[in-house]
This record gives structure tokens, C-alpha cells and sequence, in this order.
């Protein structure tokens, strides 16, 4: 079968791979849909991720949507949690499977991830989608599901107003699940203007945008929220995304950190910060999101439409990844078997 794989930094190989044989509780999946995640980006452009550097080539990419080959779900669009916890350890048994130590995880060069025509992966970790699904909207759930461990890690003050710095294609799900869950307001801060836009625009839509610097001014949060806002969520991990969302917060409040920063390294103001007594919530992958996220999608109450910009062949994965690390878009798709 085809396959790309990252040898290092901006070198991303079309090539001819041996197909996968699925072990016990394994089901074969046919690629449809894969789209490319912030974390892909660090890999592909770093050759790392945070202290993990890319050692030898892999099959990137986990945001995986397909069609079963075989087992229970042969024939069906199906999403895959990429994340495949020992299932053994003291973390597991206690729930908390995302901060498992020996986890394998797609792409990341414990597991194989889906930039291939072909993947095997536990049955026990495949989901069927609502009957009309595509694959392209399950390669969308795993953003959906990070998204919504998101706001599940601190709750969405309902009737009250919610702050959203990074408006890519997380940012975007989580102001979707804020209006959904009940938030009065919902403001989006980005410093694009095609995302502003988007979010504007799109299903779910926010109240109020902000251009990046407006948002690190305080009489502008003064007049969104004169008392502060009492969650923020930051979607992007920059510094500057980080001062905006200390700027925003209101005192007591919390800020809740999904986006992972350049190099591996932020900061921020700590004057902000402790004055505030602000609480800093980080979020690390998820835990059992995909049934909430697939209930939603199922009841109609939260929407995927407009996530997705632009889909790709795998010949063309290398202007696939550029093109996102461009952020020319929202969401890019590289369909393998196109």
C-alpha cells in the first residue's frame, strides 16, 4: 500500500509500505479522511514535539476517519481515538488512560498514524458515526473530542461569557460547544482575519471578534466584560495568546491551556496572573469524549460544517502540510486513497 512518511523537518516521502495485518482485536481500516492537527504541525516543521524528537521515520497524522474492512464494524464510516492506553497501570485503572506512560499513539512514532491507505488499529478504540456521516467528518471527531475534554475540564458558565484565543479549527469547536452547553456569550480573539471570519460566520457563530492586539488591552475587555470573563480558553499556546487570555480573565477566574506553544516553551505576565489568583487548567489529549461529541453531532445541537477548507491526495501531502502550516485555512484533509 502508499503511505508518506516524515524523515525530519519539511521531509515528508510518498512511498510504497508493506500492507498492515491486523493482530487479535484489531480491525483494518481503509484511510478516507485524515486531518492535519497543530501537533502534526510542530512535528512536521520541528522534527519534534515538545522533549519527544522524531528518532526515525513514521506514518504521521491522528485525526483518522475511515471505513472498517473487517470485525464488527466491516463496512461503516468509523472514527479513531488515536491514543491506545496500557489499559494496566495505576493511571488507567483511575480513568485518567490520556496521561498513561506507555500509551501509543498514532503518528507519534509509537504507533503507525493514518497518512496511509490502510491501518490497523483496537477494535475497542473504533466509533461508528451517525448514519449520513462522512469520512471526512470522522477525521473531524478527534479535534471534537479534544475540544470538548476542553470545556468538560472546567465547565462552561452557563449564562455568563466565555473567551476563545485561537480560532483555528479547535478554538472554532470549542466556541461551538460553549453556545451549545450554555454560555451567554461567546467571544473569539485571533489575530486572522479569516478565522475571525469563520467564527463569525459559521454554525454556533460568536457574539463579538478580536484582532490578537486589541484583545491585550484591558479597556477592551472592560467593555466586553466588565467584570472579567470567567473562563478562557486558550486554544493556540503562544505567549501573546496567553496575555490575552490573562488580560480577559476575571479575577478567580480560569484559564484553561488546550494550545501547545513553539519550542516547547511559553510565558506570561505574572503580575497578571497572580493578581487575578487565576487557575491554570492544561488540557492532555482526552479521556472518554467521543460518546458526548457523537451525541451532539447525533441530537444536531452542535455542527462540523465549515471546519474544513481544502482536502488533498497523498501525492500532494507535502503542499497539504504546508498549505496548513500557512494557517491559510481552518482545517486541511488529506484524502489517501484520492
Amino acid at each position: 500500500m502508499r503511505a508518506a512518511l516524515l524523515h525530519g523537518a519539511h521531509d515528508l516521502r510518498a512511498a510504497e509500505v508493506p500492507d498492515p495485518e491486523p493482530a487479535d482485536g484489531e480491525t483494518l481500516v481503509a484511510v478516507e479522511a485524515l486531518g492535519i492537527c497543530g501537533s502534526d504541525l510542530h512535528w512536521y516543521d520541528e522534527g519534534r514535539i515538545g522533549s519527544a524528537v522524531l528518532s526515525q521515520p513514521v506514518v504521521p497524522g491522528h485525526e483518522i476517519g475511515g471505513r472498517a474492512l473487517t470485525g464488527p464494524y466491516a463496512g461503516q464510516v468509523v472514527a479513531l481515538d488515536p491514543a491506545a492506553s496500557c489499559g494496566a497501570c495505576a493511571l488507567c485503572h483511575a480513568g485518567k488512560h490520556n496521561l498513561c506512560r506507555a500509551i501509543r499513539f498514532a503518528g507519534d512514532g509509537t504507533a503507525p498514524g493514518g497518512l496511509a491507505e490502510r491501518l490497523a488499529w483496537p477494535t475497542a478504540l473504533l466509533f461508528p458515526m451517525p448514519e449520513g456521516s462522512t469520512a471526512v467528518d470522522a477525521a473531524l471527531l478527534e479535534p471534537l473530542g479534544v475540544a470538548t475534554y476542553a470545556v468538560q475540564l472546567v465547565g462552561v458558565p452557563v449564562g455568563e461569557t466565555v473567551a476563545v484565543v485561537g480560532l483555528g479549527p479547535i478554538g472554532q469547536l470549542v466556541c461551538r460547544l460553549a453556545r451549545a452547553a450554555g454560555a451567554a456569550r461567546v467571544v473569539g480573539v485571533d489575530p486572522l482575519a479569516h478565522r475571525r471570519e469563520a467564527a463569525l460566520d459559521g454554525p454556533g457563530a460568536v457574539d463579538a471578534v478580536l484582532d490578537a492586539p486589541d484583545a491585550r488591552d484591558e479597556d477592551t475587555w472592560r467593555e466586553v466584560a466588565p467584570d472579567g470573563v470567567p473562563v478562557v480558553y486558550d486554544a493556540c499556546g503562544s505567549p501573546d495568546a496567553l496575555t490575552e487570555a490573562l488580560t480577559a480573565v476575571a479575577p478567580d477566574g480560569d484559564v484553561v491551556l488546550a494550545g501547545i506553544p513553539d519550542g516547547n516553551v511559553t510565558t506570561f505576565p505574572a503580575d497578571l496572573a497572580r493578581r487575578k489568583g487565576v487557575r491554570f487548567t492544561t488540557v492532555r489529549r482526552m479521556r472518554d469524549s467521543y460518546p458526548a461529541a457523537l451525541r451532539l453531532l447525533a441530537s444536531g445541537r452542535l455542527s462540523l460544517d465549515g471546519l474544513v477548507d481544502r482536502t488533498w491526495g497523498l501525492d500532494d501531502a507535502t503542499a497539504a502540510f504546508d498549505h496548513a502550516l500557512a494557517r491559510q485555512g481552518l482545517k486541511t484533509v488529506i484524502e489517501p486513497h484520492r
